[in-house]
């Protein structure tokens, strides 16, 4: 068990990128860190590496590893869940490929939900106040070409992260949602088209421990690209596609 001064953070999505670099980050600041994924050997090989780490392997798409888990991760006082585990493929639409669509859907949201509903009971009945922190995209932002499975999904955990914010009032479970821009890990490598004011998974973990240290609900980085985002979603659909597919 953790002292009863020491904070723990549960980190979903932990293996790789900007899991790894959250996990090394809540540890250099004298969290006691849970990490959870599926790559079972990057796990064990960090908690042998660092000290002060906890290891849960978890297959978000695996019901009774999740239970499992669930059970595990809570044998402590939890103070923070972080939920940071997804994919990303490329979806052109006109490929139909339903399966992938379906399958980045269950990762990037659906499993985040079934998640967070099995661990509400746990955290309510905790005596200290916790935190669910959701890293979302400025995908969900407006749907970008070719990638209509990733932009649906974070859109959707999005809005599931604004809904929590409201239901939760009144309780000691507080909600904060992070959307950061272009990440450079092994999921954007993926891609061939230009990422403008991509950030290192280093300064994205700065970002996500300093939000789950702040008051506010929602934080953004970097802030012009979310603001350039955010103007194209307001365009008129034809005038934001024309300038996207220039980009593309």
């Amino acid at each position: 068990m953790n002292s009863n001064t020491q904070k723990t953070v549960w980190l979903v999505g932990a293996s790789f990128g900007l899991g790894y670099d959250s996990a090394l980050k809540y540890h250099n600041e004298g969290w006691h860190v849970i990490i959870s994924g599926r790559s079972k050997d990057k796990l064990y090989a960090m908690q042998t590496q660092y000290e002060n780490m906890s290891v849960c392997v978890l297959d978000l798409l695996d019901q009774s590893s999740v239970d499992h888990a669930i059970t595990e991760v809570f044998k402590y006082q939890v103070d923070l869940i972080i939920l940071n585990a997804g994919d990303y493929e490329l979806t052109p639409s006109l490929e139909n490929n339903f399966d992938t669509f379906q399958k980045i859907m269950n990762i990037n949201f659906l499993a985040h939900v079934q998640l967070i509903n099995k661990s509400v009971s746990y955290l309510l009945e905790q005596t200290n106040k916790s935190t669910i922190c959701l890293v979302g995209s400025m995908a969900s932002i407006i749907g970008l070409p070719n990638a209509s499975a990733y932009c649906a999904s974070k859109a959707a955990l999005t809005s599931y992260a604004q809904t929590l914010y409201f239901d939760f009032q009144n309780t000691n479970i507080d909600v904060k949602l992070i959307t950061p821009g272009f990440v450079k890990t092994r999921l954007t490598d993926k891609n061939t088209f230009k990422m403008p004011m991509m950030v290192t998974s280093e300064y994205a973990a700065d970002q996500i421990f300093k939000a789950t240290q702040s008051n506010k609900f929602e934080t953004v980085f970097p802030k012009r690209f979310y603001w350039m985002m955010k103007y194209l979603s307001w365009l008129p659909m034809h005038k934001s596609a024309k300038q996207l597919l220039r980009q593309a």
